[in-house]
Order: C-alpha cells, then sequence, then structure tokens
C-alpha cells in the first residue's frame, strides 16, 4: 500500500514542504525504508529527507544523553523528575525513535524543588532563554508557565514546569496529580520514570487540543500509542477525564486521529463522540484550516482563543478561561507596557484594554 502510494503522489515538493513544517519528515522516510519505498522517491526529494533524518538522528541521541544526565543530576538533590513526551516517549511508542522528532527536554517538578533544579541546570552551563525580573518570572510561573533554560553554546533547551498546562488553559496538573499513574522503564539501563498509556493519551490529546492539532507529528503520537497498547479500559479513561474537565479534548483527539489516521475506535467512544456535536464542529475547524493551507500554525489571536474556549466542555472551565485570558497580566504585557511591581494592579486594567486594540487593528487591518 505505501508503495502505491508514493506510486500516486503528484506533486513531491509540496510532500516534502508539508513533513517538513509538520516535524514528520524522519518518520515518513523510516516508514519509506520500511517498506522498501525510498527508491520510488526522486533524488531530489529522498536526499533532503535523508538529511532530516540524519540531523534528527543525531539531535534525538544528544537530547537522550542530556536527559539521562540531567534526571541523575536532579536525583543526586532529591528533586522528583517526570520526563513529558520527548526522547522517552520516542523510545516507549515509535519502532524507529528518530522518527518523533524532539527539540528540546520537557521536566515536570515539583512546584517547590523548581528553584533548586533551576539553579542546579545554571551550575551545569544553562541559563534562562529570556531573562526577566524576578518578580516576573514568579508571575510566569505562578500562571503555570515553564522556566526555559538553553545550554550555553547550543540550541539545546530545557523546559522546568511544575503543571503540564497553563492555568488559563486548564486546572494545574502536578506531579502529585500523577503519582497513580507513574511507571518506570528503563533509557540505557537508567531507570525513568512515565506514565501508563491512559495517561498519556489524556495529556496528548489535551496537548493537541491546546495547539488546535496543528502539527500531524501529535497527531502521529496518538495514532502510535493506540497502536502500543490494546488493553484500554475505556469507562475508566473517559470517567478520568470527565474529572479533569478535558473530555471534549479527549474525545477530539480520537476523533481527529480516526479522521486523519484511520485509527479504529470501540462503540464505547464512538458513541461519545457522536454525543457531542461540538467535537464534530471542531474537527471541521480544523479540516477547514489545512484545506486554506496544509502548513498552517495557529497565533495568538481570536480563532485560537475560541478553539480553545470551546474545546473544553464545563461551564466554570469556560469561564475560568476567560477570565485568566482576559484579566491575568502575562510577560507579554510586561514587555509592551513595563511598569514598577507598585503599579502592577494596573496590568488587569491594561490587558483588556490592550488585547480589544489588537483585536480592532486585526478586524480593521484590509484583506489581501
Amino acid at each position: 500500500m505505501v508503495r502505491a502510494l508514493v506510486g500516486a503522489t503528484a506533486d513531491w515538493d509540496a510532500m516534502l514542504r508539508v513533513a517538513t513544517a509538520h516535524r514528520v519528515a524522519p518518520m515518513l522516510l523510516s516508514t519509506l525504508r520500511a517498506h522498501q519505498a525510498l527508491d520510488r522517491l526522486p533524488v531530489t526529494i529522498r536526499r533532503p529527507l535523508e538529511q532530516q533524518y540524519v540531523a534528527a538522528a543525531a539531535r534525538g541521541t544528544r537530547l537522550q544523553t542530556e536527559l539521562l544526565r540531567i534526571l541523575r543530576r536532579l536525583a543526586e538533590l532529591n528533586i522528583e523528575t517526570l520526563p513529558v513526551r520527548g526522547p522517552s516517549l520516542a523510545l516507549q511508542l515509535y519502532p524507529d525513535p528518530v522518527g518523533r522528532q524532539s527539540d528540546d527536554l520537557d521536566l515536570l517538578v515539583r512546584r517547590e524543588d523548581l528553584p533548586r533544579a533551576k539553579a542546579a541546570l545554571q551550575v551545569d552551563g544553562y541559563a534562562p532563554v529570556e531573562p526577566v525580573p524576578p518578580a516576573i518570572e514568579a508571575l510566569r510561573l505562578a500562571a503555570g508557565g515553564a522556566c526555559v533554560l538553553q545550554q550555553a553554546g547550543s540550541s539545546l533547551q530545557v523546559d522546568l514546569a511544575w503543571t503540564l498546562f497553563p492555568r488559563h488553559f486548564a486546572r494545574p496538573l502536578t506531579l502529585e496529580d500523577l503519582t497513580a499513574h507513574r511507571r518506570i522503564h528503563r533509557i540505557d539501563d537508567q531507570p525513568v520514570a512515565t506514565l501508563d498509556h491512559e495517561s498519556w493519551l489524556i495529556l496528548l490529546c489535551a496537548h493537541g487540543a491546546k495547539h488546535l492539532w496543528s502539527r500531524h507529528a501529535w497527531t502521529l503520537d496518538v495514532a502510535m500509542l493506540m497502536a502500543r497498547y490494546h488493553d484500554w479500559q475505556w469507562d475508566a479513561v473517559l470517567h478520568r477525564a470527565q474529572s479533569l474537565g478535558f473530555a471534549r479534548m479527549l474525545l477530539l483527539g480520537l476523533a481527529w486521529n480516526q479522521q486523519t489516521c484511520g485509527t479504529p475506535l470501540p462503540d464505547r467512544i464512538t458513541a461519545a463522540i457522536a454525543r457531542d456535536a461540538i467535537v464534530a464542529r471542531l474537527c471541521h475547524v480544523l479540516t477547514d484550516n489545512f484545506e486554506r493551507d496544509p502548513t498552517w500554525f495557529p497565533g495568538d489571536d481570536w480563532n485560537r482563543a475560541k478553539f480553545q474556549y470551546q474545546v473544553r466542555e464545563r461551564g466554570r472551565d469556560r469561564w475560568r478561561y476567560v477570565w485568566r485570558r482576559a484579566l491575568m497580566p502575562t510577560p507579554n504585557d510586561w514587555r509592551t507596557c513595563p511598569l514598577p511591581a507598585s503599579l502592577w494592579p494596573l496590568y488587569m486594567v491594561l490587558r483588556p484594554l490592550r488585547l480589544a486594540t489588537r483585536t480592532a487593528r486585526r478586524r480593521l487591518r484590509p484583506s489581501t
């Protein structure tokens, strides 16, 4: 089948452009190689794919080595750490882990341990990507943002966070919340914390919804997870997602995966999707986005906010989203209008004004 699809491809340049934009070029080459279909590609396409694969393999090896080193370093300080996605998830789900491109390391630690974890990495040569005053840093972390550090002399970044999602998007989801669902797997004979597959499914669907499923790499994560495991307890998965307020995000992720990857779903899930008309509506939104531009990526605009609002099924979560998005200041507000700490309450007035002005300018901008 794969060889037949290759033979039917009409626009090779478009295929390469889309695969690159969606971070799946290494996965594409790995799949074609596994099905002995590389020989059917034009040389002008095969060579860039091979170059991206080699680069992804080198970066993946470097990220994995650094991940294990950081985990040992933080363990020496009794800092419990959970790697989120990245090379750890690639090794769990992908027959060829190089196929899952990783750009950085995302680490979840306890909130009280975050300052010590940051200090340890700074001793090891990391520095904040965007240095800001301590008060602004505290504001960002309180809102559920990550502390982003970059290794000196390289492009390697580490995102340290105490919750998996920013607070305007979802309730804080911390290490304590995930205790009962943690598992251990081994990388190069080193024990590494991970989560059970049902937790990963909920979290990957929430992550995709947060970013409007704008990269096929995230869709593939769910497809690979569904193919890797077969002992799904769907009633328990749905109940847990509902308790978190993530049920619609879960159903949307599964519906989108079925539509794009042909992933089979059990009747229990198909029925739940059918009962939520907004899931079908959001799938149409995603389809329209990709039909207009196969490489589109959402900006921080009205359409993104509208999607993130609609993907929440509980009224209280929707109101919390509106309240935090509209009133709670962010580091962007400080960069736009720096104020001394004594005047920070003014940000709760300035932020909605800034958002309203930006929206008005976009609506008045002539279409091209």
